[in-house]
C-alpha cells in the first residue's frame, strides 16, 4: 500500500512543472530541446518526439501521454510509486539556475504570457488583408465576424494582429498569414449550441470551416462545437464535458496524435455516448456530417 495519502499526491504532483522536469531532462542528456509552437514546447531523443506544456504531454513514437506522474513513470522507467518518491525528492529542491535562464531564453511564462504579449485591442474583423487570409481558405467574413475577434496586440514592444477565438481560460488563440500564436493560458474553445450534439475539432481553422459550410448549406448553427487548440488539451476536455450525455463526433487529424486522442475519448465517454466517430476529413467532405 502506498504510503501517501491522496492529499500528499495531489500536493506533490501539483508542486512539479512539466517544462521543469524536461529541461531537467535536458540538463541529463535524456531530451533535447528542439522547438516552440503557441503555448507547446517540443523535445526530442533519437526514436521519440515529446510535446510538452502546462497540462500535460505526449509522445509521438508511443502515441500517449498524460501528467507529471506518467511523464517521470514513462522517462524514468520506474513504478508508480517509485514516480511519486522521485517527485516528492524532486519538489524539495528549488529550481536550478540554469533552467531559471532557459526558461527566460524559451520565453516561457508560468501559464500566462500576459507580461510579454498584450492584447491593446478586441473587436470584429475588418481587416481586408486578414479577411482575404481566411477567404483564400474558404472561410467567409460573415463567419469570421459571427465567431472570431479581430486582435491587436504588442509583444516585446512589436505590434501586430490577428484573427482569434477566444478559449475557456479568457486566452486566444491567433491566426494570420504569417503566424499561429496563443495569448494567455492554452485551454480549448467553445462555440455554444442548442442541440445535444457535439462536434471536436482539432483547430480553430477546423472549426471555422465547418460553420461555414453549416452556413452555405442554409443549416442553423445549432450543435456544442469544441476546438482543442492543442493535442494535449484532451484530459481537460473530458474534466469539462465528463457528464455531457449526447451524441459526440470527433474531426481529428488522422495521425498519431488524432488517434491517441481517439482512444482516450472512447475509454472515457463508452459506446453509449461516442455514438459516430468521424476521423478528420477533406473540407468538402464535411457536409455529411451537416
Amino acid at each position: 500500500m502506498s504510503k501517501y495519502s491522496q492529499e500528499e499526491i495531489d500536493r506533490i504532483t501539483n508542486s512539479v512543472s512539466l517544462l521543469d522536469y524536461f529541461l531537467h531532462l535536458e540538463d541529463q542528456g535524456k531530451v533535447k530541446y528542439d522547438t516552440k509552437k503557441g503555448r507547446d514546447y517540443f523535445f526530442r531523443t533519437r526514436d521519440d518526439k515529446f510535446a510538452v506544456n502546462d497540462k500535460g504531454f505526449f509522445s509521438f513514437n508511443s502515441n500517449k501521454g498524460g501528467k507529471i506522474l506518467k511523464a517521470v513513470m514513462t522517462l524514468e522507467n520506474k513504478s508508480w510509486k517509485e514516480s511519486l518518491d522521485f517527485l516528492a525528492e524532486f519538489s524539495f529542491y528549488s529550481t536550478p539556475e540554469n533552467i531559471v535562464e532557459r526558461k527566460k531564453e524559451y520565453k516561457i511564462k508560468d501559464n500566462n504570457t500576459s507580461s510579454e504579449i498584450k492584447i491593446k485591442y478586441s473587436g470584429i474583423p475588418n481587416n481586408e488583408m486578414l479577411l482575404a487570409y481566411f477567404k483564400e481558405r474558404g472561410i467567409s467574413k460573415e463567419i469570421l465576424r459571427s465567431y472570431t475577434r479581430q486582435i491587436h496586440y504588442e509583444n516585446n514592444g512589436k505590434k501586430y494582429f490577428g484573427i482569434g477565438i477566444e478559449n475557456y481560460s479568457g486566452g486566444f488563440e491567433i491566426r494570420n498569414p504569417l503566424v499561429k500564436i496563443k495569448i494567455g493560458k492554452t485551454d480549448i474553445s467553445e462555440i455554444r449550441g442548442t442541440k445535444n450534439e457535439m462536434i471536436v475539432f482539432e483547430g480553430m481553422t477546423d472549426l471555422l470551416s465547418f460553420l461555414e459550410l453549416q452556413r452555405r448549406n442554409d443549416n442553423p448553427a445549432n450543435r456544442i462545437l469544441v476546438s482543442l487548440n492543442s493535442i494535449t488539451n484532451v484530459e481537460r476536455f473530458i474534466s469539462i464535458y465528463k457528464d455531457f450525455d449526447g451524441q459526440l463526433f470527433l474531426c481529428l487529424d488522422g495521425d498519431k496524435g488524432g488517434n491517441w486522442a481517439t482512444k482516450k475519448y472512447y475509454r472515457n465517454f463508452m459506446v453509449r455516448i461516442l455514438k459516430i466517430f468521424v476521423p478528420f476529413i477533406p473540407f468538402l467532405k464535411m457536409k455529411i456530417l451537416i
